[in-house]
């Protein structure tokens, strides 16, 4: 009888107070797994999206780079920045600066192109480039942009805290938010940005390459000859008879 009694005890079940435990543990180790992923998986598309913004802003720096150093000696530049509420919206406007590419399947060429930042509803400011087919600079240095649609907008950033041009002037050597002078351009432009509400001040400087305006060029030529009353000795051209 007592072997009967310790066999049955032996085979005996759970009981629901272990099995209610049991399954709680489970729920547990379950739901800190859960939450142990989605920790990597939000992590993972943190890097992610930083490293693409990081791709984004250096492609940005390089394009500008190489637009700036490139500029022939004719370019109109003027640079302006809203006043006001902060974060402030700088405009870059680049003029004679041809650019040819493709637009919805035609072929379209930009005369002035406008580096913008645009203030978002919620705060931030989005870098977007727009061009136009149209000269927006008169000789009156007013921006013409309220009479002159873009035919093309891109969105280069977005999501920026701040997007700031400072401008150099090489007579004065001073830094100015604002730019209109005509016929010279700055020494240097310097931009500074940060992406995001946490991101990291970024300061960019861009060097402008002094060069030679063909149009004053060919102005103080004309001035020349008018002043030396013509060329003394002109080039005299034989008649030329027709060959037999």
């Amino acid at each position: 009888m007592k072997h009967q009694r310790a066999k049955s005890r032996f085979h005996r079940g759970f009981t629901l107070i272990e099995v209610v435990i049991a399954l709680g543990m489970m729920a547990a180790l379950i739901i800190l797994c859960a939450r142990l992923a989605t920790a990597n998986i939000q992590l993972a598309n943190g890097i992610s999206k930083q490293q693409d913004e990081n791709s984004l802003r250096e492609s940005f720096f390089e394009m500008m780079k190489m637009q700036l150093t490139s500029l022939p000696g004719n370019t109109r530049m003027e640079l302006a920045m809203s006043k006001g509420v902060e974060p402030y919206e700088s405009t870059l406007t680049l003029q004679n600066v041809p650019l040819a590419f493709t637009w919805g399947g035609v072929e379209r060429v930009a005369k002035a192109v406008q580096i913008c930042g645009v203030k978002q509803r919620d705060g931030f400011i989005d870098v977007v480039m727009r061009y136009y087919e149209n000269p927006v600079l008169t000789d009156t240095e007013v921006l013409d942009v309220d009479r002159e649609e873009p035919f093309a907008e891109v969105t280069l950033m977005e999501d920026l805290r701040f997007f700031e041009w400072m401008a150099l002037d090489s007579r004065s050597m001073d830094w100015a938010d604002d730019w209109d002078l005509q016929g010279r351009l700055p020494l240097e432009l310097e931009l500074v940005t940060a992406q995001g509400a946490y991101g990291d001040e970024i300061k960019q400087i861009f060097w402008i390459v002094p060069k030679v305006n063909p149009q004053t060029v060919i102005r103080n030529t004309g001035q020349q000859g008018q002043q030396g009353g013509g060329d003394s000795n002109p080039i005299k051209i034989p008649d030329l008879k027709p060959t037999e």
